[in-house]
């Protein structure tokens, strides 16, 4: 069981552990997680689990790294005395079959938000996804962000959808095909078998419910906004305020 956010001392924090919980991440350069921290902060908490008196940590041992070495600087010390972690009550002998998704003490829009101005700044995506701590197809899909219909874009930023179901209706070229594909999807727009078949360029679709789908024309219409640049739908995308 993996329980929600909660901060630990940094003191009390130890990568003794040889088991690592997600076993394909992103290589990263300490020096990089260094200034990226330094710089933006811990987006995403290290995952641990309690032994003793300590928190051995099963995710993260570089970013950990990375802190204590921030935390010799008399600039950080105070800032880095609490970190955001995610205890885990799993067995350590169970841990090595769990392949849960990584935590993020961002949220989506966020996330997105932030990464589209790296992209706008055309910096290299392997360089993103260092900085940020994920992988080349989370930034994939949040540069197709800029391709939805602004009823979408804004459903995105809400919560409403998230980054995976807004990536698959940014498949589709035309933005109102968009708009009246996700209200015949309904709630089974959470179907992840229906969100892969339309990313994968299906025009009929099954579903659960024995009912078929078909899928809106996948052409852009010539007032369409697909194509726009990313920093002029970035700034439509995230007018609206978060929500909480």
């Amino acid at each position: 069981m993996i329980n929600a956010t909660t901060l630990l001392p940094l003191k009390s924090l130890t990568a003794e552990t040889s088991i690592t919980l997600f076993k394909s991440k992103p290589r990263t350069d300490i020096k990089e997680l260094i200034a990226s921290i330094s710089t933006d902060g811990l987006f995403n908490p290290l995952i641990v689990i309690k032994k003793k008196n300590k928190y051995e940590v099963l995710d993260g041992k570089k970013r950990l790294r990375a802190l204590k070495a921030l935390a010799k600087s008399p600039r950080f010390t105070r800032a880095l005395h609490k970190i955001p972690c995610v205890i885990t009550e799993v067995d350590a002998l169970q841990v090595e079959a769990l392949q849960p998704s990584r935590p993020s003490l961002m949220r989506e829009a966020e996330l997105a938000h932030a990464v589209l101005s790296d992209i706008n700044m055309h910096k290299p995506w392997d360089k993103i996804a260092k900085r940020f701590d994920c992988d080349i197809k989370l930034v994939s899909d949040i540069s197709t962000l800029p391709r939805l219909n602004p009823k979408v874009l804004k459903c995105f930023n809400d919560a409403a959808i998230n980054l995976d179901q807004a990536a698959a209706l940014a498949t589709i070229p035309n933005p109102k095909a968009q708009w009246e594909l996700l209200l015949q999807l309904g709630p089974f727009v959470s179907n992840s078998k229906i969100i892969e078949a339309i990313k994968s360029g299906e025009t009929v679709i099954e579903l659960p419910d024995d009912n078929i789908l078909i899928v809106p024309s996948r052409n852009p219409e010539p007032d369409s906004n697909f194509g726009r640049s990313n920093s002029v739908l970035q700034d439509e995308a995230f007018t609206q305020p978060l929500a909480a």
